[in-house]
């Protein structure tokens, strides 16, 4: 049976939530075919599916997206995805001395892991741990070549005059950072 989720006009609902909650009523083993129009949205869908361990084939027809792939119900206990968000340039909230130690202990001790993050969400002064004057940069260039997926919030950049000086990572923008979110089975937050 195959069933077919056009979400070229879902307006201001996020194409991830709308996506999930279809699946959540469908057959495992159904094959599935998810309209889109937008290159954005194709990304951000296929970023969920291949996070799931979904096989999928994306095919571009009369300007839309069609992504064809079976649903295959998963337990929890199989999804081993996790992602970091850091917001601050420190961890905790007494000191902030204290705390910058500790932030560069755990950046240095997550390259050291085995089991890595799929990403690291950097957003308000988190997006500095990656420019040109942070002491980490080798940390996170280190993470990236590892398959972690670095992604700095662009409105942050902007703010902090920063867009033209991040040394690794993506720049991305709310959207993705709340999909990314949504479709991680944790997430932590040091």
């Amino acid at each position: 049976m195959v069933t077919q989720f056009d979400l070229r006009n879902i307006g201001d609902r996020n194409p991830v939530v709308e996506l999930e909650k279809e699946l959540s009523n469908i057959k495992s083993g159904n094959r599935i075919v998810c309209i889109v129009t937008n290159d954005s949205t194709k990304n951000i869908i296929e970023n969920m599916l291949s996070k799931k361990g979904y096989s999928f084939k994306t095919t571009f027809l009369r300007e839309d997206f069609y992504i064809e792939f079976i649903n295959e119900v998963k337990t929890k206990d199989e999804y081993r995805d996790y992602v970091v968000v850091i917001d601050k340039l420190y961890m905790g909230e007494a000191e902030k001395e204290l705390g910058k130690g500790l932030l560069k202990s755990f950046i240095y001790t997550l390259c050291e892991m085995n089991d890595l993050p799929t990403h690291v969400l950097l957003y308000n002064e988190g997006v500095k741990l990656v420019s040109d004057k942070s002491e980490l940069i080798n940390k996170f260039t280190s993470l990236s070549e590892k398959g972690v997926e670095i992604l700095c919030c662009g409105s942050c950049l902007k703010y902090f005059e920063l867009v033209e000086k991040i040394k690794t990572g993506r720049i991305s923008n709310m959207f993705e950072i709340i999909s990314v979110q949504i479709n991680a089975s944790k997430i932590i937050k040091p």
